[in-house]
């Protein structure tokens, strides 16, 4: 695991936000963050607002492949949800696996149709995990 944090990896020290909301407080404590004790739900929150997406990125497909419906703070598959959503130009400027990415998210959904008692809003989930999926694959035609 890196010991390392996001700031010490890209050799960029941000300065005290100047804006007081949770989130951007939030982003500027992770960014000083040793990168192997980051959660799932670190690694969500960094992801949606797409900061440092080069390290980040390649962690959440890790996570994602050994668990696609890997859950942060608000369901199962959030973190999927969130790496779908990454800007489509990143995508196109580095090599995450595109491949990999729709098989985690099929896995996903076979996971969740499987087991209905296990996501007591599986409809809710799989719809939402479709929606990001289906808007993923038509940006990347």
């Amino acid at each position: 695991m890196n010991d390392r944090t996001l700031e010490e990896i890209e050799n960029e020290y941000w300065e005290e936000p100047e804006f007081q909301s949770h989130l951007v407080t939030t982003c500027h404590r992770l960014r000083k963050k040793q990168l192997s004790k980051f959660t799932v739900e670190d690694l969500r929150v960094m992801i949606s607002q797409q900061i440092s997406l080069p390290t980040l990125m390649p962690m959440a497909m890790e996570v994602l492949s050994e668990n696609p419906l890997a859950e942060g703070d608000f369901y199962p598959g959030d973190l999927l949800k969130v790496a779908l959503e990454v800007d489509e130009e990143w995508h196109q400027d580095h090599s995450i696996n595109t491949q990999q990415l729709i098989e985690i998210t099929e896995e996903a959904i076979r996971r969740i149709v499987a087991d209905t008692d296990e996501f007591p809003m599986a409809d809710n989930l799989t719809k939402v995990l479709l929606k990001t999926f289906e808007n993923y694959r038509t940006r990347r035609c």
